[in-house]
């Protein structure tokens, strides 16, 4: 579908750019649950292409709200005030994704083995994954990508640093005071 849609554009002499994802990810039975509302659920396979798009993949850190400043930024233009990072330079074969990724489901839904999952949290880093659901799990992502050894034990350290970084990432930004606005004068 995608080489037929590829060939129909280039027929018409347009190059545009191809984005494929998932709008959520699946755990795949990992830990027990095969659905969706569970932590081992938030890797989402994405697929870009077009004008400028190196070849290649990455294994860099990139989030949904990414999408929106990196297509703007494609475009020549930007998006400050968006939540997001562009992860252009990244798809130009550059250096980029970010450092952390917060991760959560602050109501939890099914887990599709007849329960509820409960809220959970996660920080995600290029090294570590920390997982606050059921108790406390740490992952090392360079030994052990599919996670499968939970490490929090031998590792307290890297859990607080993990934690604090939650807490920071999750504090909320301050909110600008309106500016008010001049009173109408009578005429």
């Amino acid at each position: 579908m995608v080489g037929s849609l590829r060939a129909e554009a280039a027929a018409q002499g347009r190059d545009p750019y191809w984005i494929l994802m998932s709008d959520n990810g699946m755990a795949w039975g990992a830990h027990g649950y095969p659905l969706k509302n569970v932590p081992a659920a938030g890797r989402l396979p994405l697929y870009i292409a077009g004008p400028g798009i190196a070849p290649g993949s990455t294994d860099a850190l990139v989030s949904n709200i990414d999408i929106s400043p990196t297509l703007v930024d494609l475009a020549g233009t930007s998006m400050p005030w968006a939540d997001g990072l562009s992860f252009a330079p990244l798809l130009r074969g550059e250096p980029g994704g970010r450092d952390s990724m917060l991760e959560d489901h602050p109501v939890g839904g099914n887990d599709g083995i007849g329960g509820k999952t409960g809220p959970w949290w996660g920080i995600r880093t290029p090294d570590w994954h920390l997982v606050e659901w059921r108790g406390t799990q740490l992952y090392n992502l360079r030994d052990d990508p599919w996670e499968q050894t939970n490490l929090s034990a031998e590792n307290p350290d890297a859990v607080e640093e993990l934690r604090a970084m939650r807490a920071e990432l999750s504090a909320p930004s301050p909110t600008p005071s309106p500016t008010p606005s001049p009173e109408p004068t009578p005429s």
